[in-house]
């Protein structure tokens, strides 16, 4: 169309910044949908994974850096804190992009690039930050923020019977030390880490590195606050939020955790997924081929 001849001739680029451990296909297929010249990538691969080893990625119109130095991402534990740090220190050095899209490798575009751009370009300056401070917020903050968590990078293993011993460990050490342990106080928020920023809020977020690695370190799941919790005690930030009171419009994602941890669409919700007014969803798995080929056949 006329409109999206424009954009392209402006050139407003975008960063996406992938954080992927399996699901090869899936991940090629993302990178594909991805691969439009207004898009730089960065990908992160879990340092205990090879699945690039024999089969490097490359796309044709997109630049795509692959990050040499990798986090051994765990679970639950600050190291996906580094991670998300390693993906926007790396965009940050190699341009200034009108949005920062933080995405796992087993999330796919539910819109055309075309639209995806357009939706940015007429909410430009909005930042895509979902909020969560539901009936549980206040439990979950004095849980996982308050307290002291040591094994964190242990609670989920290869072992389910060593995971359960390690939780109750941890449940344990963490309440024996509540006494002596003093935390700062936040006016914490909470959401998905999976977020579209703005150029100003990426510089923000970087620039508190120092703090967030402070104060999230032996915390339990601070992925789910550091970043929230920046935008939300930032008045220009929290101001610009797309949406304070629905986490997932707040994000522009289509996730939903009432049907899975969370939900993994299938060939039996294409309808669903065709009539969205979301950008993005999570999460797709090889068990269902068929839905990966639809979604791209459909919005590439």
């Amino acid at each position: 169309s006329a409109a999206s001849d424009v954009y392209k001739r402006q050139m407003v680029k975008h960063a996406f910044l992938i954080m992927a451990h399996n699901n090869l296909e899936i991940l090629q297929t993302l990178v594909s949908m991805l691969d439009d010249e207004r898009n730089d990538i960065f990908l992160h691969i879990d340092l205990k994974s090879n699945m690039l080893a024999n089969h490097p990625m490359s796309t044709s119109k997109a630049r795509l850096f692959v990050l040499e130095h990798r986090v051994d991402v765990r679970w639950g534990n600050l190291s996906q804190i580094r991670t998300e740090y390693a993906l926007l220190e790396e965009a940050l050095k190699h341009g200034s992009y009108e949005y920062y899209h933080i995405l796992s490798g087993q999330d796919l575009p539910i819109k055309t690039q075309d639209e995806i751009h357009q939706f940015f370009h007429e909410h430009r300056g909005k930042e895509f930050v979902g909020i969560n401070r539901g009936e549980e917020f206040e439990w979950d903050c004095r849980r996982k923020m308050m307290r002291c968590w040591f094994l964190t990078r242990y609670t989920r293993t290869r072992w389910g019977w060593f995971n359960g011993i390690i939780r109750r460990i941890n449940k344990y050490l963490s309440l024996c030390l509540m006494p002596f342990v003093h935390r700062s106080k936040m006016d914490f928020a909470k959401g998905a880490n999976w977020v579209s920023i703005t150029q100003k809020c990426a510089e923000y977020v970087v620039s508190q590195k120092a703090f967030v690695l402070s104060r999230f370190n032996f915390t339990f799941c601070p992925d789910e606050f550091f970043l929230q919790t920046l935008v939300w005690n930032h008045p220009e930030f929290r101001q610009a939020l797309y949406s304070e009171t629905d986490e997932y419009e707040g994000c522009m994602r289509l996730i939903d955790w009432k049907r899975g941890n969370p939900y993994v669409w299938t060939s039996a919700d294409k309808e669903e997924l065709l009539h969205s007014n979301r950008l993005f969803a999570r999460k797709f798995d090889l068990k269902d081929r068929e839905i990966i080929k639809w979604v791209k056949e459909t919005f590439s």
